[in-house]
């Protein structure tokens, strides 16, 4: 099944094109609030907020992964070898 372009501009819309510091650091907020969860007074509010805010990291990483590997989004035109232009190292994630 192809994508459409317009199915593209909406998954566009609600992702955007991520850095992976910025999934990592969402990933690291869930972690954070699951483990409140856990140590302090197990209220359900923060499971729930704990869970979303995994899930959006997690989300947002596998797409900038995805990018990066694919050269898409902000990644589109870098290199995915490591190395930049006359072998200076790659600038990574900005």
């Amino acid at each position: 099944m192809a994508e459409t372009q317009n199915t593209r501009d909406t998954w566009r819309s609600i992702v955007g094109y991520p850095y992976r510091w910025q999934g990592v650091g969402l990933a690291v907020l869930g972690l954070f609030w699951l483990g409140l969860v856990v140590t302090g007074d197990r209220q359900l509010w923060r499971l729930i907020v704990g869970v979303a805010w995994l899930a959006l990291g997690v989300t947002l990483l596998v797409v900038s992964l995805s990018d990066h590997r694919h050269g898409r989004g902000r990644y589109a035109g870098r290199s995915t070898g490591g190395q930049g232009p006359q072998g200076a190292p790659d600038a990574g994630d900005r």
